[in-house]
């Protein structure tokens, strides 16, 4: 009986990984619609809760509010990356010949003469392919921009009907009293977790952006909005998003200031966001682990590509919250988690 449990199970997984491979093309637009879904509703219930004396904001004014200012900023984004990837890629032949120079500098202080080239280190490296099919990439997310805001279109008509759905599947009148506060208290810790690191990750690429635009650095604007997003991917995403504007930096300039400037002013950012005011905010029972970090985008990296990658922590903590709440799935949690804390049901 055991064994055909576990057979049973096994089948499902591969059955769930199979369909979540095959079916990428249709459900990362909807993944994204549903997370743009739900900052649109956490953003709502920020401004209900803003007052001027004793009035409130109607329900309707905030819901308007909020998805112009997240479609707004979404737009500026996407405008952005498309703009700035552009311009990149024309300009990528001069900085690999600039990375040439570096290099050959670094050598020659090594006491060699016989300086190798960049291309020989990373197999063949072309920064202009290399970036035109990251700008392919991005193009492709913008394409299904249209689909995406559909999707959330249709979500948003059935929003007020989802908790209804779910509670006609209990009859019992003491189980579902009961099923509706476990879903307030989900969606309570999903909107948390949700809006308080998409403030914190503006946070830190507005404090970012300010050493970078100081020096000077090519595309600040475009390396801010890159570290708001890196900047939902704890530890690896902060390693991250201080090596790539470095490394810009190291291709642009020619004298050590611009360089370290970027390097510690982020770096710096980083650390003080990363150490104190997440785990603060957030708590650390709704921090992975970063083993849990690392498999995760393995795994959703293999399925989904550079979206998975992107979308696979703020769907890992999602998982990880909903199984915190149910006694026989909690030890996952547990194990998902940075240090084992779980919020008590």
């Amino acid at each position: 009986m055991k064994l055909q449990k576990f057979a049973l199970g096994l089948f499902v997984v591969v059955m769930v990984f199979g369909l979540l491979y095959v079916g990428r093309s249709l459900l990362i637009p909807l993944v994204l619609a549903f997370f743009i879904w739900y900052l649109i509703n956490t953003l709502r219930v920020f401004f209900e809760r803003l007052h001027i004396g004793k009035r409130y904001f109607p329900s309707w004014l905030s819901l308007v509010a909020a998805s112009l200012l997240i479609l707004g900023a979404l737009s500026f984004i996407v405008d952005l990356i498309t703009r700035n990837l552009s311009q990149v890629v024309s300009q990528a032949p001069s900085y690999q010949v600039n990375l040439n120079k570096l290099l050959e500098k670094a050598w020659m202080l090594a006491g060699r003469n016989d300086s190798p080239r960049i291309e020989q280190f990373f197999a063949g490296l072309d920064l202009s392919e290399l970036l035109s099919t990251t700008a392919s990439t991005l193009a492709g997310f913008v394409g299904s921009a249209g689909f995406i805001i559909v999707l959330m279109f249709f979500i948003f008509l059935e929003q007020r009907f989802f908790r209804t759905k779910l509670l006609a599947f209990i009859t019992e009148e003491d189980d579902r009293d009961e099923t509706e506060k476990l879903l307030g208290r989900i969606d309570a810790d999903v909107r948390t977790y949700i809006g308080v690191k998409s403030l914190v990750s503006v946070m830190t690429a507005t404090l970012s952006y300010i050493p970078m635009k100081l020096v000077g650095l090519d595309f600040a604007e475009f390396w801010a909005v890159l570290i708001f997003i890196l900047n939902f991917i704890p530890s690896l995403g902060s390693v991250i998003a201080t090596l790539l504007p470095t490394l810009m930096a190291l291709v642009q300039f020619n004298t050590l200031g611009p360089i370290l400037s970027v390097a510690i002013g982020i770096g710096g950012v980083q650390l003080v966001v990363g150490q104190f005011l997440d785990p603060r905010l957030t708590g650390q029972s709704l921090n992975l682990s970063p083993l849990a970090i690392i498999l995760s985008l393995t795994l959703w990296g293999s399925l989904w590509g550079i979206a998975g990658m992107f979308l696979c922590v703020p769907i890992t903590v999602v998982v990880m919250i909903i199984l915190s709440h149910f006694e026989a799935t909690r030890p996952v949690a547990i194990m998902l988690s940075q240090e084992g804390k779980i919020r008590e049901v």
